[in-house]
């Protein structure tokens, strides 16, 4: 039986590449990150995602709360 759902999907960005590079190692993910060993992945996420304001996405969350 379902509680409660919840959801929110606001734009975010870093302001530089450093910082999302913290944010990824720091994050988890099912693998680790590592700039070295996924520099193709993230340097087409910079190229594409990239702007005057540094590098823009989003913050995506999700709540469910069940009860038994």
């Amino acid at each position: 039986m379902e509680i409660r759902y919840e959801e929110y999907d606001v734009p975010q960005h870093f302001d530089d590449v450093e910082s999302l590079v913290l944010f990824l190692k720091a994050s988890p993910l099912p693998e680790r990150f590592d700039p070295a060993g996924h520099y193709e992945a993230f340097a087409r996420l910079v190229r594409g995602y990239g702007s005057e304001r540094g590098i823009e996405t989003n913050a995506h969350r999700e709540l469910l709360v069940v009860r038994k």
